[in-house]
């Protein structure tokens, strides 16, 4: 690319320093802890969290744990109602995590949970979604519910017996980190200073990013370096 002397020229004496028109400081990765207490005899059931998270975070992390599950079942035709089963659950089913890209609306999990794992007869099986809309608040549907039976132990001289589920308690805690984008770098040359040789390692990449190829110069994100990521780096002089 040939570059006109008098711009460079002109570039290299920019009195720049100081400047903050498009450079904002460095955002915080923001986290929001959200607990969840639903139950169904079968129906579907929503949930929306009371608060919301910036819905414009470049990456979602998401972590999931379940910390109660609670049955009322039926047997021979007698009621017994809040029995905790939690430590049946195993950990694999009762957390997840995963990493979802930016911004919301996005889905942070979407699974079909069915226990126990066939042959054994259903105890529960449902579609769980988790997500977070538009205006980052988080939702978590429960849908298409089937409650089945189970072995449970009813103590004293009961004992253990399989019952017909009723009604199901879930609660746990739902993390959510929002991870602010990344700030562009105009050093391009990594030597501290801001300067004329950033800007000509900025104008012989001008033009759209190799799609196969990691483009630095592209300070903005968009996919092309152009005007606006010149702007980044004047902004940036010295």
């Amino acid at each position: 690319m040939n570059i006109p002397r008098s711009f460079l020229l002109t570039a290299a004496t920019l009195p720049l320093a100081g400047a903050s028109l498009l450079i904002d400081s460095a955002q915080a990765d923001e986290v929001v802890n959200w607990s969840f207490d639903i139950e169904t005899s079968g129906e579907d059931v929503f949930w929306t969290s009371p608060t919301a998270i910036d819905p414009d975070a470049a990456v979602y992390e998401g972590n999931f744990e379940l910390t109660l599950v609670e049955v009322d079942v039926v047997w021979a035709g007698i009621t017994f109602s809040g029995i905790d089963v939690t430590d049946e659950i195993s950990e694999e089913d009762s957390t997840f995590g995963d990493s979802v890209d930016g911004p919301a609306p996005l889905v942070l999990a979407d699974d079909f949970i069915l226990f126990p794992e066939p042959p054994e007869p259903t105890t529960i099986a449902a579609n769980l979604r988790v997500e977070l809309d538009a205006d980052g608040f988080g939702q978590l549907e429960l849908t298409d519910v089937t409650l089945g039976t189970s072995t449970v132990d009813l103590g004293g001289f009961i004992g253990t017996q399989t019952v017909t589920i009723t009604r199901v308690r879930i609660a746990g805690d739902l993390e959510v980190t929002a991870i602010a984008p990344t700030e562009p770098d105009p050093d391009l040359n990594g030597d501290g200073v801001v300067n004329v040789f950033d800007l000509l390692i900025l104008l012989e990449n001008w033009g759209v990013c190799p799609a196969e190829d990691a483009c630095p110069a592209d300070l903005d994100g968009d996919g092309t370096v152009n005007v606006f990521d010149l702007l980044i780096l004047l902004e940036n002089w010295g």
